[in-house]
């Protein structure tokens, strides 16, 4: 077996949120696939919501592995408001083989802030095959919530895609 050389790649997963489905509880982005029912909604994910070919609760495909070296989230509204507000306030945790690896705000994913509660050294995680992995985010207090929930009852649809960026290698036979 050879292994391919490692190339970027980005692993991406999409939180969608209308008045009425705004989390109230933890909810895992990387437990969905493309052709998959996105959590809370009644649509199921396309490339535009996620590239994982398998949910991240049974890890990446046989012969796949990818170093991760950091994390980040986009939005598609400006963060401001009612939406800085509940993430500032909405924790993110990136867990690996069931296991916390990282925590941090919402809000410093959206800035591109390292994360807070991390390793001395660096933020490196080699996920490999079949081995869990999913980004957690633990809900904002319900005053909180209920104010996102009125800013987007106004202002339509709330997308929030979490990246998980590193070096992607698969094993070529």
């Amino acid at each position: 077996m050879l292994h391919a050389e490692p190339i970027p790649y980005a692993l991406y997963s999409t939180l969608v949120m209308t008045a009425e489905t705004v989390p109230r509880k933890a909810v895992g982005l990387f437990n969905y696939s493309v052709s998959a029912d996105i959590p809370g909604t009644a649509h199921a994910a396309t490339k535009a919501d996620t590239n994982l070919v398998r949910s991240g609760a049974v890890g990446l495909p046989q012969e796949w592995s990818m170093w991760i070296h950091g994390w980040r989230a986009q939005s598609n509204t400006a963060l401001g408001g009612a939406f800085w507000n509940w993430a500032a306030h909405t924790s993110a945790q990136f867990t690996y083989r069931g296991t916390s690896a990282f925590t941090s705000p919402l809000l410093d994913l959206l800035h591109g802030v390292r994360p807070t509660h991390a390793p001395k050294d660096a933020f490196a995680v080699r996920l490999t095959e079949q081995q869990s992995f999913d980004v957690v985010l633990e809900p904002a207090p319900k005053a909180v919530v209920a104010a996102l929930q009125r800013h987007i009852k106004f202002a339509g649809e709330l997308r929030v895609t979490v990246y998980l960026d590193g070096a992607l290698q698969r094993t070529v036979v």
